[in-house]
C-alpha cells in the first residue's frame, strides 16, 4: 500500500469519526434502550373496564392518547404492591411533574370481593391524589384481563380458617400501555422510580 492510499484517510475519519463516537456513547450509556422489557411490537390487549374508586363507570379507553401505568393488586397485600405502588408514585410525582397530564395511573384490583370502590378510593390516595383505582366486578372480565396480561392471581386461604382473612398469591408485573392503548413495556417487581420515569419520558416523545 502507498502514501496515495492513505491520503483520503483523514478526511473520511474527519467525517466518520464523530458519528463513531456518537455510537460508542449511546452503546456504553444504555440510551438507546427501555430499562423495562419493551414489546415490540405491542401487544393489543382489552380495555379495563368496571367502576373507578369513585363509583362511576371506567372504562380504559377513555385514556387513548396519554401513556398508562397499570398495576395489578388488592388493597391488603402486605408486601410487593405498596413496594411498587411507592415507586410508581415516585416516578410520577418527583421525576415527571412537568407531564402528568399526559400519563395515567391504574390500579386494578384483584380482589374484587373485598377490595370496594370506597377502599380502593382510601389505598390510591395514599400514594397519589391523581392515580385511579379499578374495580372490576364481571369475573369473567377480570378473568380475560388476568390472561391476556399474563397474570397469575390466586386465593390462599389459611389451612383450617376458611371464615377469617386471606392472601392472594399474584405476580408483580406493572405494565405501560401507549397512547394507542396498546401494551408496550413491562417491569418485574424490582421496578425503580428513576428507571420507570426515563421509560415514560421516551413513550411520550415517540408518540403512539
Amino acid at each position: 500500500m502507498t502514501f496515495r492510499d492513505f491520503r483520503g484517510w483523514p478526511c473520511l475519519l474527519h467525517r466518520v469519526g464523530p458519528l463513531l463516537v456518537c455510537l460508542w456513547l449511546v452503546a456504553c450509556s444504555g440510551l438507546g434502550s427501555y430499562q423495562g422489557t419493551h414489546l415490540d411490537p405491542a401487544r393489543e390487549v382489552p380495555p379495563i373496564t368496571g367502576l373507578d374508586h369513585e363509583s362511576q363507570p371506567f372504562d380504559s379507553d377513555s385514556l387513548k392518547g396519554k401513556v398508562v401505568v397499570v398495576f395489578f393488586g388488592y388493597v391488603f397485600c402486605p408486601d410487593y404492591c405498596p413496594l411498587i405502588m411507592y415507586e410508581i408514585a415516585e416516578a410520577y410525582d418527583e421525576h415527571l411533574a412537568r407531564q402528568r397530564d399526559e400519563i395515567e395511573v391504574l390500579f386494578v384490583t384483584i380482589d374484587p370481593e373485598r377490595d370496594s370502590p370506597e377502599q380502593l378510593a382510601l389505598y390510591t390516595a395514599t400514594f397519589h391524589a391523581d392515580f385511579t383505582g379499578v374495580h372490576v366486578a364481571d369475573t369473567a372480565d377480570l378473568e380475560i384481563l388476568k390472561t391476556r396480561y399474563g397474570i397469575f392471581a390466586e386465593i390462599n386461604v389459611p389451612e383450617g380458617n376458611t371464615e377469617g382473612p386471606y392472601l392472594v398469591d399474584h405476580s408483580t408485573r406493572t405494565y405501560v400501555l401507549n397512547r394507542a392503548g396498546r401494551l408496550e413495556l413491562a417491569y418485574g417487581p424490582d421496578i425503580e422510580a428513576q428507571a420507570l420515569a426515563r421509560d415514560l419520558r421516551r413513550l411520550l416523545k415517540q408518540g403512539s
